[in-house]
């Protein structure tokens, strides 16, 4: 298989798989403001309130990931979860590019991968948002 149809492949599937993820976190939001339950962690708003954040946006991975695993689950860090798979797909589709042309022993594509694969890397570390 050919570099190009690879990424392709890896761009559409994470597109849509976040977007699965962002519709479903919706609807289970939906459903629940429907029913009268409880979308907001109470905590999290405290802290937000504290920084000067709004409530409901998730700011870091570290949120979402405790948003994930509360019981009953939060539907607003499973719809945070597809836009950072989002987020995440064009990385992954350079990553996949990077190593398809070096193992088809492009090396001048190869490196130009490299570079932009870092530079997206370091603004993701450097930006922060993981904590």
């Amino acid at each position: 298989m050919t570099a190009e149809r690879l990424v392709s492949r890896v761009l559409l599937a994470g597109g849509v798989v976040s977007l699965v993820v962002v519709f479903l976190g919706l609807a289970v939001y939906t459903l629940a403001t429907e029913r009268g339950a409880a979308t907001v962690d109470v905590s999290r708003l405290i802290h937000h309130r504290v920084q000067g954040r709004p409530a409901t946006a998730y700011s870091s991975i570290g949120e979402i990931g405790r948003g994930l695993t509360r019981r009953p689950l939060d539907p607003l860090a499973v719809a945070a979860l597809g836009l950072v798979l989002l987020a995440v797909t064009p990385v992954v589709g350079v990553a996949v590019a990077t190593v398809s042309f070096a193992l088809a022993g492009d090396r001048d594509y190869a490196a130009i991968g490299a570079v932009v694969l870092s530079v997206l890397v370091i603004s993701f570390a450097l930006t922060g948002g993981v904590g």
